[in-house]
């Protein structure tokens, strides 16, 4: 089993900039002591929902600064980036690294990433495989055929070419056209913390795969813990509540709605409460509640078997920041990996 930890890079109320960055540098520190394998780091624009705006550049400073972690991106937002320049800096990395980046690419959900980058959001589903087949190219051909503005075709290699063929690819998606896709290249899913245990099923099943087949995909999860469930439901309310909310609020969506058929699934589960209204998040925060390990070790515990025994999923990606900041959060994460993740990865044999 392996077992990760999410940085949001949230920018909460009361913290400054360098607040947030020594709080995220720190948790990675703490991540290292104990015992966890990697970090993921969350990309956003102009959100204090996390301000990472760059999940390659933070990862980079991350990878050298802690050798014994891997780094992942959850999610680069493709279609805001070129293939070609992508693909270098992925290569580049994964060499500087020793093979230790991983990843994660999406279509993205916030509408003023795409206005502010020039990118057409109705097409970012098409725009993110072509732009992720584009990449695979780069990394697997010989060489690849750039055209000029003047219409001069020429063929280029494209280097650095990756450790291996194709570096660790994880996909973030509910579209089944996309998990098709992801299916077809290889690349695992990243499942997020919201999902209930159907759709996480109903993924993986479309992905092709179960039980120990499934060991490859990634599950985020918020993780906190308290001596009681209730105190540990009320202590991660209100980080959850806040934290749903500005991602509600910024991301844009509810505004364009009639501009973006191709989020009309996304618009339906927040009609249904499975997704974050800006005008009332407590849906979505109280699923979010039920979902993830939230509670006392024992019940931490259960809550990991079960989604293991249910799915497969053998990697987790734990976020902490729904604990009290500081010590506390430090305590956690360390009981978290000595009295949850352990009994369970040695009840399970895996």
């Amino acid at each position: 089993m392996r077992f990760d930890v999410m940085l949001t890079a949230a920018h909460k109320p009361g913290m400054s900039q360098a607040d947030v960055y020594a709080y995220t540098d720190q948790m990675a520190g703490w991540a290292q002591d104990y015992g966890y394998t990697g970090l993921w780091l969350l990309e956003h624009h102009f959100t204090g929902y996390g301000t990472c705006p760059s999940a390659i550049t933070y990862g980079s400073f991350l990878l050298g600064r802690y050798p014994r972690l891997r780094v992942g991106s959850a999610i680069t937002v493709v279609p805001l980036d070129h293939p070609v320049g992508l693909a270098e800096k992925v290569s580049l990395l994964d060499h500087l690294s020793g093979g230790r980046f991983d990843f994660g690419v999406g279509r993205g959900t916030y509408v003023r990433d795409f206005d502010a980058f020039g990118a057409d959001m109705t097409q970012n589903h098409k725009t993110m495989i072509e732009t992720m087949d584009r990449v695979r190219e780069c990394w697997t051909a010989d060489a690849i055929t750039i055209t000029s503005q003047t219409g001069v075709v020429s063929r280029v290699e494209v280097r650095p070419r990756p450790v291996a063929d194709v570096p660790n690819v994880y996909v973030a998606t509910g579209s089944p056209d996309t998990v098709d896709w992801a299916r077809t290249n290889g690349y695992p899913l990243l499942l997020r913390e919201g999902l209930g245990d159907d759709m996480k099923i109903g993924l993986i099943e479309r992905y092709g795969e179960s039980g120990d087949g499934a060991a490859g995909h990634a599950l985020s999860c918020v993780a906190a813990l308290a001596p009681t469930v209730e105190e540990a439901r009320d202590r991660a309310r209100d980080h959850l509540s806040w934290w749903i909310a500005e991602g509600a609020n910024t991301n844009g969506l509810a505004e364009r709605r009639s501009e973006l058929p191709n989020y009309e699934r996304y618009f339906r589960a927040v009609d249904s409460g499975k997704r974050a209204n800006p005008n009332d998040p407590s849906p979505v925060v109280n699923r979010m509640l039920e979902l993830n390990p939230i509670g006392t070790v024992e019940t931490c515990r259960e809550r990991l078997l079960e989604v293991c025994t249910l799915t497969g999923i053998r990697h987790f990606i734990f976020g902490f920041e729904a604990n009290p900041d500081g010590e506390r959060t430090r305590e956690v994460m360390a009981t978290f990996m000595t009295e949850v993740l352990q009994p369970v990865r040695e009840q399970l044999g895996w």
